[in-house]
């Protein structure tokens, strides 16, 4: 078991480190203070069992190469893998969106409209910043519009992108992010 656990505040997305323990613990965020669980180490292992672990080591995505976390523009958005609800993640956030898809070919991911947003055509090609807890920095990544769509609120888009021009690193870093997503425990739970 490993001596300390990462966890996702479902608020405001701060990771956070929690000691592993016999019970389940609650815990207070120190950043926006919302109240959330910490599953128990028998929580964890069964959630273990009940989930394929595609791979057992993800050390490479914390020794990233320079070339994929060196901002050379401006991007758009923050992408952040999140274990919260992701309409609610989306409407809480200005300048992070939750993550909807991953594959090597590109992601989704809700925006709250604006401007911006609404004048990007099919086509329009941008930058992102891809924000995973496993990763110690985050990667940056030149997307082309694929699609969008209004949801049903009328604040939010969803858009789809691919990436441009993946290098031989940037797809080793996707495939060990979509690893990690395959290996998951179920969101954690909020009190």
């Amino acid at each position: 078991m490993a001596s300390k656990l990462k966890v996702r505040c479902g608020k405001c997305g701060k990771v956070l480190l929690a000691k592993p323990s016999e019970k389940r613990k609650i815990a207070k965020c120190p950043k926006c203070k919302a109240i959330f669980a910490i599953p128990s180490i028998s929580e964890l292992a069964e959630r273990k069992k009940t989930r394929t672990v595609v791979s057992g080591n993800d050390d490479f995505l914390a020794k990233l190469p320079d070339s994929l976390t060196i901002k050379t523009a401006e991007p758009l958005t923050t992408v952040a893998y999140t274990e919260s609800p992701p309409v609610q993640f989306a409407l809480q956030r200005e300048k992070q969106a939750p993550l909807l898809d991953l594959s090597e070919d590109g992601l989704s991911f809700y925006m709250v409209k604006s401007d911006q947003t609404v004048s990007l055509k099919q086509g329009t090609s941008f930058w992102v910043e891809i924000d995973f807890p496993v990763l110690l920095k985050p990667v940056y990544a030149e997307v082309v519009l694929r699609w969008s769509k209004p949801l049903e609120n009328e604040v939010l888009l969803q858009l789809g992108v691919e990436f441009a021009n993946p290098s031989k690193d940037f797809k080793q870093v996707l495939s060990g992010l979509i690893d990690f997503i395959l290996s998951r425990p179920e969101a954690w739970e909020s009190v």
